[in-house]
C-alpha cells in the first residue's frame, strides 16, 4: 500500500472537517451528532490546525455493542427495584388510602365546619 502524502493526510483529516474554536463547543456538537447518528461521537484537537473536531473510533462503537447486553441487564435490574419500590409503597389490598386533611384557612379542618 503507498504511503499517504502529507496533503492527502490533511486533506482526509482536518480540511473536509468543521472547526470548532473551543472544546466546550465541540463537545455540544460531539453529544448532539451521537444522539442524531446513534454513534459514540468524541471531539479531539487537530494536529494540523489546531482546532477542535469531532469524529467517531469504530473501535469505541464495536466495544459499546459487544457490552450492550450488560447494559440491558443492568437497566431491567433498576427497573425492577423500581417496581419493587413502588409496591412497597402502593397501599395493601383491604387497606384504605392515606389522604391528609384538607384544611380551610379561616375555618380549621374542612372535615369539622358545618353548612
Amino acid at each position: 500500500m503507498p504511503q499517504e502524502s502529507q496533503t492527502e493526510k490533511y486533506n482526509r483529516m482536518c480540511f473536509t472537517k468543521v472547526r470548532y474554536p473551543s472544546a466546550e463547543s465541540a463537545n455540544v456538537a460531539a453529544k448532539n451528532s451521537t444522539r442524531t447518528y446513534r454513534e459514540l461521537y468524541s471531539a479531539y484537537t487537530c494536529p494540523f490546525c489546531h482546532t477542535w473536531h469531532i469524529g467517531h473510533n469504530p473501535k469505541k462503537d464495536r466495544y459499546r455493542e459487544e457490552h450492550k447486553h450488560e447494559a440491558y441487564l443492568l437497566d431491567m435490574r433498576k427497573r425492577k427495584e423500581r417496581r419493587e419500590e413502588d409496591r412497597r409503597k402502593r397501599p395493601k389490598k383491604g387497606e384504605k388510602k392515606r389522604v391528609k386533611a384538607r384544611v380551610d384557612d379561616k375555618h380549621g379542618p374542612a372535615e369539622t365546619q358545618e353548612s
